[in-house]
């Protein structure tokens, strides 16, 4: 399998990683990890995959430049896999990812900073709400019921309520739900 990591065809690097994957083949991460850098994003994203399921942490300096790929798909994948790992990166990076970024990025922003449990940006990502997606704020409502904020009222203070969309105004309200006040 690991002269198939070389090989001419993307989708053999591809079987070939994923392989090594699911045969906890931690003694390979080295090898794995190369295909970090392979120009096909399936080959990136099968690696980031194999990586996670190796549990190995060792690369993460490859991952985290792996949030800039010009793939939407692998930069989704690259902050999944951090969140995975438990890999710390800094936040504002992450903050700058969730504000150019498309919905299946900023979804997997926004579920690590939920799994960080991190209240100290709750503003930061609170002010996508009236501009996100569903989905966006689906995950943003699941930011809070794990940060567990203390006020409604400092919550709602960041808007303007009667400009608020119908969509974002019921975000508020189950946020509102979730503090209990």
């Amino acid at each position: 399998m690991i002269e198939n990591l070389k090989n001419n065809e993307y989708w053999v690097r591809t079987s070939a990683v994923e392989a090594l994957g699911l045969l906890q083949a931690t003694e390979y991460s080295d090898d794995v990890a190369k295909l970090l850098e392979d120009p096909n994003p399936l080959a990136r994203e099968s690696a980031l995959i194999a990586l996670s399921k190796l549990k190995v942490t060792t690369h993460w300096d490859s991952i985290e430049k792996l949030l800039m790929d010009p793939s939407t798909t692998v930069r989704s994948v690259a902050l999944k896999v951090m969140r995975e790992l438990g890999i710390n990166t800094d936040r504002n990076k992450i903050l700058g990812i969730l504000t150019e970024a498309n919905d299946e990025v900023r979804v997997e922003a926004v579920k690590y900073f939920s799994a960080l449990a991190d209240a100290g940006i709750f503003n930061d990502i609170a002010k996508f709400i009236p501009f996100s997606s569903d989905a966006v704020r689906k995950e943003i409502v699941e930011y809070v019921r794990r940060i567990k904020p203390d006020s409604f009222q400092m919550i709602s203070n960041l808007f303007k309520i009667s400009e608020l969309s119908q969509e974002a105004l019921a975000t508020l309200i189950e946020i509102a739900a979730i503090v209990k006040d």
